[in-house]
């Protein structure tokens, strides 16, 4: 059995995982709208990706943003477990960094209200980048 620290580490991920996935199905369904209401032609897309109205570009916007930060999230995580670093730290700054992607996804996808979008943005990273000195101070000071 995985010690509890470990567990919770886990589930932050598998939550950043299923906001990706949240945000694809998003995605699907917002461009179906807007091919439903022919807001965009199939032929408009099929050559200007910016054709798509607002609405849609925030969604893809967020998802392309998955694959952004978020990237430095799991290899984060995936370090830590490897050099068994379960500690509570890594636990909330994991947390402080996934809560903040999902908000930061309600932000960017509904108002998109930028002030608002940055401080939720600069928390995560913050959290993120704490983790990221956390781990190597760890390295560094375990010998």
């Amino acid at each position: 059995m995985l010690p509890f620290t470990t567990t919770l580490i886990l589930w932050a991920m598998f939550l950043q995982v299923f906001l990706t996935i949240f945000v694809l199905f998003r995605l699907g369904m917002v461009r179906k709208k807007a091919l439903d209401e022919k807001a965009v032609t199939w032929g408009e897309i099929a050559t200007n990706h910016s054709a798509w109205p607002e609405y849609v570009l925030k969604v893809y916007n967020n998802f392309v943003n998955q694959f952004e930060l978020p990237v430095l999230f799991y290899a984060s995580v995936l370090t830590a477990l490897f050099l068994n670093q379960n500690s509570w730290i890594v636990v909330i700054l994991c947390w402080v960094f996934v809560l903040s992607r999902w908000i930061h996804m309600f932000v960017h996808t509904g108002s998109n209200y930028i002030p608002h979008r940055y401080k939720i943005f600069l928390i995560g990273f913050v959290a993120l980048v704490l983790l990221w000195v956390y781990l190597a101070v760890k390295v560094t000071f375990s010998f």
